[in-house]
């Protein structure tokens, strides 16, 4: 993941993150469920940077604020190949928000486990 490209997208994602922690279809949309997650699993499996870090837990807090309101269900339009091709599709919000969050708990999982107590004499 430390290509060239792979930490300039990471860069990239950061920029674009929303003032409320979220991420939107283009610069300063408003943050839907599908990138969100999207963007919060992308940083969590990376996280290189401090910088990241601190934009994959916005991100990860923003989605939880959807979950607990119920918010997270409702589909936001999506525009695939075509700007003219919108649909909703229902099942993506769960997908995004559990693949983000879960592997958001499983970097921050792998940064609390404790290393092995140095041997006393």
């Amino acid at each position: 993941f430390e290509t060239p490209e792979a930490v300039r997208a990471r860069r990239w994602l950061v920029a674009m993150q929303n003032h409320d922690g979220g991420w939107g279809g283009a610069a300063g949309a408003p943050s839907t469920t599908e990138e969100t997650g999207l963007a919060v699993e992308t940083l969590a499996q990376a996280r290189a940077a401090a910088d990241e870090a601190r934009a994959c837990h916005r991100g990860a807090a923003w989605l939880v604020a959807r979950v607990l309101s119920e918010d997270w269900r409702k589909p936001s339009p999506i525009g695939l190949y075509f700007a003219k091709l919108w649909y909703y599709e229902r099942l993506y919000p769960l997908i995004f928000t559990v693949a983000g969050l879960g592997r958001a708990r499983h970097a921050l999982s792998a940064l609390d486990t404790p290393t092995a107590a140095p041997a006393s004499t």
